[in-house]
C-alpha cells in the first residue's frame, strides 16, 4: 500500500519495537516456555 502512495518513499522497519510486539504475540498465543521462544526466534529470522 505504501509502495503505491509514496513510490519513493523509503520504509524502515524499528526492530526494536517491532521484536518487542513480536514477543507480546508469543507470550499471548503460546504463553511461555520453549514453544514462545521457538516461534519467537523463527519470527524474528523471518525478519532479517
Amino acid at each position: 500500500m505504501m509502495e503505491k502512495a509514496y513510490p519513493q518513499a523509503t520504509l524502515i522497519l524499528d526492530m526494536y519495537h517491532a521484536l518487542s510486539y513480536i514477543g507480546e504475540i508469543s507470550k499471548a498465543a503460546f504463553g511461555g516456555g520453549k514453544r514462545a521462544t521457538d516461534w519467537f526466534e523463527a519470527q524474528r529470522k523471518l525478519l532479517l
